[in-house]
């Protein structure tokens, strides 16, 4: 469905950033056949691309290193390079910036984060053996740029041992495992695919229809019927655990694998599959429970033939029902605007559409929300289809949308002091956000030149140096270390003892708790809100003062300030005028440099340092971005 009144402004908006334009305005499936009144025009202007006024102005070097560091690789930018930057005259520096930081390891480590937390990634196993094989699957994928709809088949369609190396066999077993009802588990991963690939919540149509229920609080779900949604299900009903041998239990967790009955290459041997109820072993979806048996209401309904449950689609001949699925979700439309949208509000603070799983399938083109009597839902549609059809026609390209998305102007934009539009009103203040809690304890770490080694269950050759490269939210952990230390001696980490060692493995983890992390057993959202409690906690955080000044008094950075000054290499002003800059990233103002310079106490230099770097970590342009 062609809209004259939208794609002379995506072909505008295109132009501007030397793309081709999409050729058509696609509308989901499901709802492009409703009959109803005409579209309205999309009242977007380009003008409102950026929900601030157009003459804003750009942000400056300085602000714009910090941000897309904080950005792409949830890190500070090495000061030093930051400073090379500033000075720099090239007109292509921040293009050329933001490809250095997307092939930077930070940026995998951040982006291997994103994900695991969007599939829930957490221990599993003893070890942490699933969630360590699909943390380190993820890392794989991320630094190989591998296409997004890759991905999503990989995981999809994984089969095999879940111990593995390489292994996605955590995506399934964070439901398997919780039910204890085959039905509800087959319901539930359902839920979880089409929350994570679709952005879009089911549960409440794998209880009852959408008629009479939903009407007021999704549109497009109320025109569901809960037998579509089992025919969803169906799709996964050939899928199932096995262990290859019934004298293999006790390495239940080692051999454990994932299988599909229609999968030509397997082979039942003197395997068994491991399920909790025997009669929905057939390969089909029963939909028959009696009440009482799992958490939803009883399913009457006999064999349910599997659709994918917003275009009605059948497998086709030759693929297995998984690998129907994993073809049906890479081709909707949908599939991108999800991850555009979650990428979108990473980097910019708000997505098109909030909360970023809760996605109206009936009120995304302008035709079906006019039929609903219902406003469009995202925001600057127009931008998000651009984005979406940019996506898809790159080969769904990660890197390249992020690319995109930071050479805007609106990205580089400064919104301090920046007017919304009468549209727009309530966007402005979601630009500045509070440091992630990863984010923070690195940037102390990094700033004070003591990077921290951090370690992992089930990982035993490695140390982790960023909250961000950890493989769960369970981490940091040192309590292996205690049976089992594998060689690991404090020492070579930068530890002066045992104490200090486990001391900063379990305030580490609280701290990254108390700022907000994700919880992703409890699938607790990530929260990057501040308040009294949470500064107050920074104020007298351990772990933070432990880093400032250590066990000899000071930190690695206010120890050579402190010795620049003694030596005469540097005056008090230029020591305090570094210090600010480092961890600011920015200029200080003359009325701060004379407030630390009152403050500073010349027979005391390194106690005057420590207080300055204390104040300037609780300051607000150190803790948002």
């Amino acid at each position: 469905m062609r809209r004259p009144a939208i794609l002379p402004l995506m072909a505008t908006f295109a132009a501007a950033f030397g793309v081709a334009a999409p050729t058509g305005d696609r509308v989901h499936p499901p709802y492009a056949k409703i009959e109803g009144r005409a579209s309205k025009a999309d009242p977007i202007t380009l003008e409102r691309v950026g929900e601030v006024a157009p003459n804003s102005p750009q942000i400056d070097d300085w602000t714009f290193v910090r941000r897309v560091w904080l950005d792409l690789a949830g890190r500070l930018p090495d000061f030093e390079e930051a400073q090379a930057f500033a000075a720099d005259d090239d007109p292509q520096k921040r293009a050329k910036m933001i490809d250095r930081v997307l092939a930077s390891e930070a940026y995998v480590d951040r982006w291997t984060a994103f994900f695991g937390e969007i599939f829930h990634n957490f221990w599993q196993a003893p070890e942490a053996l699933y969630r360590n094989a699909f943390h380190f699957a993820l890392r794989d994928m991320i630094a190989a740029n591998r296409p997004y709809d890759q991905m999503a088949r990989a995981i999809l369609t994984d089969a095999g041992k879940g111990a593995r190396a390489g292994s996605a066999f955590n995506f399934w077993a964070v439901e398997g495992f919780e039910e204890e009802f085959r039905l509800d588990f087959l319901d539930d991963q359902v839920s979880f695919i089409s929350a994570a690939f679709l952005g879009v919540q089911t549960e409440c149509v794998s209880c009852h229809d959408g008629a009479g229920h939903l009407e007021q609080i999704n549109k497009g779900l109320a025109a569901i019927k809960r037998e579509q949604f089992w025919g969803m299900a169906a799709l996964l009903a050939e899928t199932h655990f096995y262990l290859p041998s019934v004298d293999k239990e006790e390495a239940f967790y080692q051999e454990l694998r994932l299988v599909d009955l229609d999968d030509p290459g397997f082979e039942m041997g003197q395997g068994q599959i491991f399920e909790w109820e025997d009669r929905f072993t057939d390969g089909e979806y029963h939909a028959q429970s009696e009440a009482g048996e799992g958490m939803r209401p009883a399913r009457k309904g006999g064999v349910i033939p599997p659709r994918y449950l917003f275009t009605g689609e059948a497998p086709k001949t030759g693929e297995t029902r998984r690998e129907a699925l994993a073809r049906m979700i890479t081709a909707d439309r949908q599939f991108a605007r999800n991850i555009v949208n979650r990428i979108w509000r990473q980097l910019t603070g708000e997505g098109f559409v909030e909360p970023v799983d809760a996605w109206d399938l009936g009120r995304v083109d302008p035709a079906a929300a006019a039929a609903f009597d219902a406003p469009v839902q995202p925001k600057n549609r127009a931008v998000m289809e651009w984005l979406a059809q940019s996506f898809i026609d790159s080969g769904y390209d990660l890197k390249a949308l992020m690319r995109t998305i930071c050479n805007t102007p609106y990205y580089q934009m400064s919104h301090a002091g920046a007017k919304p539009s009468r549209a727009n009103a309530t966007s402005l203040s979601k630009r500045a956000r509070r440091l992630e809690a990863e984010t923070l304890t690195d940037a102390i770490h990094m700033t004070l030149g003591a990077p921290r080694a951090y370690f992992a269950e089930g990982v035993y050759d490695r140390a982790f140096h960023s909250a961000w490269a950890l493989p769960g939210s369970e981490e940091p952990s040192g309590y292996w270390l205690y049976e089992d230390n594998r060689g690991v001696r404090p020492g070579q980490y930068g530890y002066e003892s045992w104490d200090e060692l486990f001391a900063v493995q379990w305030l580490t983890s609280e701290l990254l708790r108390l700022f907000g992390r994700a919880d992703r057993e409890t699938r607790g959202a990530r929260d990057n809100s501040m308040d009294v409690k949470r500064s107050l906690a920074l104020m007298n955080n351990d772990l933070f003062n432990h880093e400032l000044l250590g066990w000899e008094g000071g930190s690695p950075l206010t120890d050579r300030l402190a010795s620049s000054i003694a030596r005469g290499e540097q005056t008090v002003e230029s020591a305090l005028r570094e210090l600010i800059m480092r961890v600011l990233y920015r200029e200080p103002t003359a009325a701060e440099l004379a407030l630390f310079l009152r403050r500073y106490d010349a027979n005391d230099p390194q106690l005057s340092l420590n207080n300055a770097a204390w104040a300037l970590f609780n300051h607000p342009d150190f803790l948002y971005r």
